[in-house]
Order: structure tokens, then C-alpha cells, then sequence
């Protein structure tokens, strides 16, 4: 019998926090191959910025000091979390989404 305490729970922040990194990094590479300088600098400087922000707030950190592990009993910041993150992994996926003319005639 394992007597750790919660050995096993869910890490959605970490999780969504590992997609909205990979993605990022996809996405520079898909800008560098493209030629596109500035969409580049600026994607860069954005995962700068997301990562000095996942470090200070411990998201990748060791499992017993993680973000998710210090919210779990906060269940409304883990969302607020988790909701950032969403609506950050959504603009990364427009992004590179074609712009689609409107369906209204002028």
C-alpha cells in the first residue's frame, strides 16, 4: 500500500500548459519556414514571456509543488487557470487558421 498522500490526481493546468508550450513552438517553426521575421520575433517573445510565467507560477515544477497541486483545493482559480490557458491555446490554433471572406454582401 503506497502512503503517499495523492499519488494520483489530475494535472489540467500542467497538461493544457505542455499543449499551449509545444504549440508555440510548432508555430515558430511554422513562421521561420514561412519567412515571416516579424510573426516570428513576436511568437518568440511570447513564449518567453509564457515560460518566465510558467516558471514563476511553478507550472512545470516538481509534482508536490505544482500549480495544479497548490489549486486543487481552489477549484474556482484552477478554472479561471485553466480558462486562460484555453482561450491562449485557441488564438494559437487561429492563428494559422485561412481568413475566411465574410458571407455578407456589402
Amino acid at each position: 500500500m503506497d502512503s503517499s498522500p495523492d499519488t494520483t490526481y489530475d494535472e489540467p493546468i500542467f497538461e493544457l500548459a505542455m499543449d499551449c508550450e509545444k504549440r508555440l513552438t510548432q508555430d515558430i517553426g511554422d513562421l521561420e519556414r514561412g519567412g515571416d521575421k516579424v510573426g516570428t520575433a513576436l511568437l518568440i517573445e511570447l513564449s518567453y514571456q509564457f515560460q518566465t510565467w510558467a516558471a514563476f507560477a511553478g507550472v512545470f515544477a516538481e509534482p508536490r509543488i505544482t500549480l495544479d497541486r497548490r489549486l486543487r483545493r481552489h477549484p474556482e482559480l484552477q478554472n479561471q487557470m485553466l480558462q486562460l490557458l484555453d482561450i491562449m491555446q485557441l488564438n494559437l490554433i487561429y492563428l494559422f487558421e485561412p481568413i475566411k471572406p465574410s458571407s455578407r454582401q456589402p
